[in-house]
C-alpha cells in the first residue's frame, strides 16, 4: 500500500513557554506541504476552551509551508501538568485551491 504523506510536521509534541515581552503562552508550529497539489487542513484542540489555534483552517500551496500559532487562552487557570491535551491535524490534498470557503 502507499504511503500517503502529504504534511510534514516537525515534532509530534510541542511545548507552549512564554517570555517577558509576550505573557501568554504560545508555540508555534509549521506545516509543510510534501505535495504537488493544494493541502487543506483543519486543527482540532481537545480543550477549545483552554487554546486557540491561528489560522485554524486553511489550504497550503503545493512544496509551501504555513506557521500555525498555538495559544493559551486569556484568564484560564493553570492545568495539570500531567495532562495530555491533545492537538489533531486533519489534512487532505485536492486539485486545486478553495477559495471563499468558510471551514468549520
Amino acid at each position: 500500500m502507499e504511503d500517503n504523506k502529504y504534511l510534514e510536521v516537525l515534532s509530534d509534541k510541542i511545548i507552549l513557554t512564554r517570555t517577558a515581552a509576550n505573557p501568554y503562552y504560545e508555540a508555534k508550529i509549521t506545516l509543510t506541504n510534501l505535495t504537488s497539489k493544494y493541502v487543506v487542513f483543519k486543527v482540532y484542540i481537545n480543550k477549545h476552551t483552554l487554546y486557540s489555534a491561528n489560522p485554524a483552517s486553511s489550504f497550503i500551496p503545493p512544496k509551501e509551508n504555513i506557521s500555525i500559532t498555538v495559544k493559551r487562552l486569556e484568564n484560564t487557570p493553570d492545568g495539570d501538568p500531567s495532562s495530555k491535551d491533545k492537538l489533531f491535524i486533519l489534512a487532505f490534498p485536492v486539485n486545486q485551491a478553495i477559495q471563499d470557503v468558510n471551514f468549520f
